[in-house]
């Protein structure tokens, strides 16, 4: 897939979002209550990763080799992995003993396995941020499921899953004691952002998407 100027252009955008709300939160003099509004830069990465997605996806041909899904986790987990080690060796020097706490065996194979957006214990503890590459990864995983064997997106099944995912994550903050951070940045709460990602790839006028559902599977080893 080439470079296209709009998309590189939306993600430096978003990239500027994210660092101005962190830089907001150690400069004193920055008004936080403007640059709040770049946390939402994580929000268009997530539009940007469906719309994207989809064009991977309509560029696939029937057949090919024999792919596994477990290709896409070969391209996110390793940086990742390798940030979990960072972060522990870097809590162990501050003697962080809070920090440390969350290292335990469920929450960081959690985080290896890049389903800690859907952990609350796991979400964000291990490694600062980890909540949105994990809701990147588990939306690539899943959307194949999504396409009908003619390659065409099943939007229905989609706006269900959504709403079941919004509901689950209203029941979890006002009856299971979720936290709100948790509520907000679970996938639960996240998946219908990639969704319209995926529903302004098909609004826009190009052809349909000419691929059978293994293809679409396939396109997670590329």
């Amino acid at each position: 897939m080439g470079r296209i100027n709009w998309i590189d252009g939306a993600k430096g955008i978003a990239m500027l979002m994210v660092i101005s709300v962190h830089l907001a939160q150690h400069v004193s003099f920055l008004p936080m209550k403007v640059f709040s509004f770049g946390a939402m830069g994580v929000q268009l990465f997530f539009l940007l990763s469906g719309y994207c997605l989809c064009m991977k996806l309509a560029k696939m041909t029937g057949g090919g080799k024999i792919c596994l899904i477990i290709g896409r986790y070969r391209r996110l987990a390793p940086w990742y992995v390798v940030g979990i080690f960072v972060y522990a060796a870097w809590y162990w020097m501050l003697e962080d003993s809070t920090s440390l706490a969350s290292f335990t065996i469920g929450n960081v194979a959690a985080n290896i396995l890049m389903v800690n957006a859907v952990v609350p214990s796991a979400q964000n503890t291990i490694v600062p941020g980890g909540w949105s590459i994990s809701c990147i990864a588990l939306f690539s995983f899943l959307f194949p499921f999504f396409l009908s064997a003619s390659g065409q997106v099943r939007f229905k099944a989609l706006f269900v899953t959504s709403a079941i995912g919004l509901a689950i994550s209203a029941i979890g903050y006002w009856f299971l004691e979720w936290s709100r951070q948790y509520s907000y940045c679970s996938f639960f709460n996240q998946f219908i952002v990639f969704v319209m990602g995926a529903m302004y790839f098909v609004a826009r006028p190009r052809k349909l998407l000419k691929m059978n559902a293994w293809s679409a599977f396939c396109v997670f080893a590329g």
